[in-house]
């Protein structure tokens, strides 16, 4: 399945719009793509059909929040499993992440993760969600996407992050001019690169 994603924020500013690829022999598109637009100022996702270009649902989530307007990152842009079967949502103000049956187009799971959840990244082969935390003390947060449970957290300073194409690497951005690396086999840091 593939499922289109677009981020947009209020005063038509669109920041993110794409397809999740998914690893192996392309899957069929859906027979109505779908586009999940999340709307930091309602606390909720629009679910708009590209087929008629209408609202087909819209799901309450957490407190997304204008807060996220001012780290200058995408903090509230969904990650969709590669299997297109769930969106997750980060909840800059509420501290949890939101998790969105495609299927039903409902919440199934909130999870609380740290402080100022922003940026979210997806493990290749589905099975882990790797959570930006903004404040240091938050550091990383790993969710497993079999249980939706918080299975790890990994003590660094994020502002974004992102998983390299095989799943075996997290690049994870930090406010002190700095990349951290952390492996996630053992989500541990493996190396701190100095950018900047």
């Amino acid at each position: 399945m593939r499922v289109i994603t677009c981020v947009l924020i209020p005063s038509v500013v669109l920041l993110a719009c794409g397809t999740e690829e998914v690893n192996g022999p392309p899957l069929p598109a859906p027979s109505i793509p779908i586009v999940y637009v999340v709307n930091g100022g309602s606390d909720n996702v629009s679910v708009i059909s590209t087929e008629t270009n209408t609202v087909v649902a819209t799901v309450a989530v957490g407190t997304v929040g204008p807060g996220v307007y001012r780290t200058g990152v995408a903090a509230i842009t969904p990650a969709i499993t590669p299997d297109g079967a769930l969106v997750y949502v980060a909840n800059y103000n509420s501290d949890n992440v939101s998790v969105i049956s495609t299927e039903t187009n409902t919440v199934v799971a909130t999870i609380g993760v740290g402080k100022y959840p922003q940026a979210l990244a997806i493990t290749p082969d589905g099975a882990l969600v790797y959570v930006a935390n903004l404040l240091s003390s938050g550091g990383v947060s790993v969710i497993s996407t079999e249980t939706n449970t918080v299975v790890a957290t990994v003590a660094v300073s994020t502002q974004a992050l992102a998983i390299t194409p095989d799943g075996a690497l997290v690049y994870v951005i930090a406010g002190s001019d700095s990349v951290s690396v952390i492996s996630t086999e053992t989500n541990a840091v493996v190396a701190t690169v100095g950018v900047g």
